[in-house]
C-alpha cells in the first residue's frame, strides 16, 4: 500500500511538474540564420542584427512563452527600406540581434494553399491584439511592423515610421529628427525586452 502511495505521489509531482514547466518563459531562440538584408537599399551594413526566421517559426515566439524583438517586412516595401537601417542601429547599439520574418517569404509563398494560410492566419491570432483594422473591419498586416515579446507577451509595438512622415513620392525620405525618432521608439523597443 506504501509502495502504491509512494507511486501516485510521484507521478503526481511529476505532472506538476511538467505543468511548471509549460507555463515558464523559454530562455531559447528561435530556429533561424543571419538574414540577407542586401535587398534593402538604404542599409549600407554587411553583418546586419537580423535572423531570419519562417512565419511559422516565428509562432514559436509567443507559444513558447520566449522573448525577443521580430520584424515582419518585405525588401519592395519602400518604408521598411526606410526604416530597416534604424531598427538596425538601435539593435546594434544594444548588442540585441533582431527576428527577421519576410512576410513573402519565397518559400512561404511556395506552400499550398491551405498550408500557406494556416500558417499566416496563425500569425495573424498571434499578433491580433496589435493590428489595425482594414475599411471592413478585418485585421490586416500593415509593415514595417516591429513587436517587442517578453515571455510570449506582447509588451510593445510599432507599425510603419513616424506619424508626421507623409511622402509626396515613393522616393522620399524622412528628415534627420525624423529617422532620431524612429530609431528611438526602436531602442525603446528592444531595451523593454532586456529588462
Amino acid at each position: 500500500m506504501r509502495k502504491a502511495g509512494l507511486f501516485v505521489g510521484v507521478i503526481l509531482l511529476a505532472i506538476f511538474g511538467l505543468i511548471f514547466l509549460q507555463n515558464q518563459p523559454s530562455s531559447g531562440s528561435l530556429n533561424g540564420e543571419k538574414a540577407d538584408m542586401s535587398n534593402y537599399y538604404y542599409l549600407q551594413d554587411d553583418d546586419p542584427a537580423f535572423t531570419e526566421v519562417s512565419m511559422a517559426e516565428s509562432h514559436r515566439l509567443y507559444k513558447n512563452k520566449m522573448t525577443g524583438v521580430i520584424l515582419y517586412s518585405y525588401e519592395d516595401c519602400p518604408f521598411c527600406n526606410l526604416a530597416v537601417p534604424l531598427l538596425n542601429e538601435a539593435a546594434k547599439e544594444n548588442d540585441y540581434q533582431i527576428y527577421y520574418v519576410d512576410v513573402y517569404n519565397e518559400e512561404l509563398m511556395h506552400l499550398p494553399r491551405a498550408e500557406r494560410v494556416a500558417i499566416q492566419e496563425q500569425m495573424m491570432q498571434d499578433v491580433d491584439e496589435i493590428l489595425d483594422v482594414d475599411e471592413n473591419g478585418e485585421p490586416e498586416l500593415l509593415v514595417p511592423l516591429v513587436i517587442a515579446v517578453k515571455h510570449g507577451k506582447i509588451i510593445g509595438s510599432h507599425t510603419s515610421l513616424v506619424d508626421n512622415f507623409t511622402p509626396d513620392d515613393i522616393s522620399d525620405v524622412m528628415s534627420e529628427e525624423q529617422n532620431e525618432r524612429l530609431k528611438q521608439i526602436y531602442a525603446d523597443l528592444i531595451q523593454s525586452v532586456m529588462d
